[in-house]
């Protein structure tokens, strides 16, 4: 699509135009996929170095807020929400821990955190030729103002159980469908040939429960990783 939107005469040599084309949703999905990569990576970095505690210079939010409100970047054209955050100190390091630490989604009306994380921001924007001053433009949809999300989130309505059956190929969950259908939760047979761990519980927005779940089960959860669990017999 890009590519047609560039050799169609209205935007040769019109890049910006030849973007446009591409349908918003897709652009913006873009735009916000290489804000989480960022975040990722910064993440990722900051608990392999720093461990599960608060460090001095770390971003709080200020004052209670839902998780949900962390979020300001879902649309680009929306009134920005000023989130407040403050840096931690020494003499206060110790009032936090790790589920209260927030990093920045990468923006040019953010702030970074207050400590060497700043610069790894700076480093991987770099890479791409980036800065944060690069990240306003003057159409809406490229201009990136940032947002902060919660370093660790802890769920909340958590409920597990353990399901014994037979068939590999049957349902173990009632979809919203099924639900809106009155049908009955499948029963555990208690002679079943193969186990299943369900859990339940509650995310915040750009939270993930596959996530959680690596963290219980210190496994791969990918797709094509658990697809390879029944060709290997595993239960």
């Amino acid at each position: 699509m890009l590519l047609h939107g560039l050799a169609a005469g209205r935007h040769r040599n019109d890049y910006l135009g030849a973007i446009n084309s591409i349908p918003r949703n897709s652009r913006l999905m873009y735009v916000h996929s290489y804000q989480s990569y960022i975040w990722n990576t910064i993440t990722s970095r900051r608990l392999k170095q720093f461990g599960l505690k608060p460090i001095v210079g770390d971003l709080v939010m200020v004052g209670e807020k839902e998780a949900s409100a962390v979020e300001l970047e879902e649309d680009a054209n929306a009134p920005p929400t000023k989130v407040r955050v403050k840096a931690v100190s020494e003499t206060d390091v110790g009032n936090y821990d790790i589920t209260d630490i927030v990093l920045p989604l990468p923006g040019h009306d953010i702030e970074f955190p207050h400590n060497e994380v700043s610069e790894w921001y700076k480093d991987l924007l770099a890479v791409d030729g980036l800065d944060t001053e690069k990240l306003k433009h003057k159409v809406k949809d490229y201009s990136l103002p940032g947002a902060y999300r919660k370093l660790v989130t802890k769920p909340v309505d958590l409920s597990w159980s353990v399901i014994s059956y037979d068939d590999k190929t049957e349902s173990l969950l009632l979809s919203d469908l099924d639900r809106l259908n009155h049908q009955e939760e499948p029963k555990s047979k208690p002679d079943g040939q193969y186990k299943a761990l369900k859990i339940e519980m509650t995310l915040p927005s750009s939270s993930y429960a596959t996530m959680a779940v690596r963290e219980v089960l210190k496994m791969d959860t990918s797709a094509a990783h658990q697809s390879t669990l029944n060709d290997d017999g595993a239960t």
